[in-house]
């Protein structure tokens, strides 16, 4: 059974995510977003529009699920195998240390040019 969510607030989405088998975010952006990666942290598999196109996202594990087909195949085939390759992901690309580091080299780089 497909259950399309009405809008909530922030507080109250971790309980839909602890609820749901698979959490379907931003078919038509190209990247993810901040329920995609909550849901992820949440053990739950995520199925996104994530383009191939943006090399940030190389090691992403499900790209370019774009269409309703794909969308629709993309969950049939949703497994804690998914999930473990975006928690992966997640973990490689989002962790706090990883973020900070991120931004000490793109204060760095702005401090240099002053």
């Amino acid at each position: 059974m497909l259950n399309v969510l009405p809008q909530v607030s922030h507080e109250k989405l971790n309980e839909y995510y602890w609820r749901a088998d698979v959490v379907i975010d931003r078919i038509k952006l190209g990247s993810l977003g901040m329920v995609s990666l909550e849901a992820m942290a949440c053990g739950r598999p995520v199925i996104v529009y994530v383009s191939s196109a943006f090399r940030e996202y190389a090691e992403f594990p499900l790209k370019d699920v774009d269409t309703e087909e794909k969308v629709a195949n993309a969950v049939r085939e949703a497994d804690s195998e998914l999930w473990k390759k975006e928690h992966n992901y997640l973990m490689s690309e989002h962790k706090l240390n990883v973020i900070v580091g991120r931004l000490l080299k793109i204060y760095n780089i702005f401090g240099e040019r002053r």
